[in-house]
């Protein structure tokens, strides 16, 4: 998928910043640091949605994994994936990035993803349809949960920390 490379910067920028600050594994954290980079940069319409995600090999259809919305968490843990959104990228298309997705690598044989960034659709957007793509040889359906805030009471989206200073470092790496 082409997108601005503005955006593709940005994006690129911060899933370095991610690795860097050790929360591409952690989707509340990274989409809390995604987002106000976002909003600093030219998208402020940019928001976080919850999200669950089944991934599957498309050679061995078999092998899956889900993320986040719809599976049963870990004790402790938020139920559900983070993503974050930018509304009418192109037209009626909206843009989800999902830069932890990689969280699920190693866990399931055949199961090998990176960051995502894909168009969705009103029907995403609304709850109304899952979203369909192909991504590294693994299928990937996104079902989206709009009135599902929950993360708002996590401590990692509420108070992330370093987050100014995470962001700050994304700066500096587009300057």
């Amino acid at each position: 998928m082409k997108l601005e490379h503005d955006l593709q910067e940005l994006i690129m920028a911060t899933t370095l910043v991610l690795i860097e600050v050790q929360c591409i594994d952690h989707c509340i954290s990274g989409s809390a640091i995604l987002h106000k980079v976002l909003q600093e940069n030219d998208f402020p319409e940019a928001y976080p949605l919850t999200v669950g995600v089944k991934i599957v090999n498309v050679s061995h259809t078999d092998t899956g994994i889900m993320l986040g919305k719809g599976t049963e968490p870990m004790p402790g843990m938020w139920p559900g994936h983070l993503v974050v959104v930018v509304p009418e990228y192109n037209d009626d298309d909206h843009l989800l990035i999902d830069l932890t997705l990689g969280q699920v690598n190693g866990k399931v044989e055949g199961i090998e993803v990176e960051p995502f960034v894909g168009k969705v659709d009103n029907n995403f957007i609304h709850g109304l349809l899952p979203a369909r793509c192909t991504a590294n040889g693994c299928k990937l359906t996104y079902e989206g949960f709009p009135n599902d805030d929950s993360f708002r009471t996590e401590t990692n989206w509420s108070n992330v920390k370093g987050l100014d200073q995470a962001v700050e470092m994304v700066t500096e790496r587009l300057s």
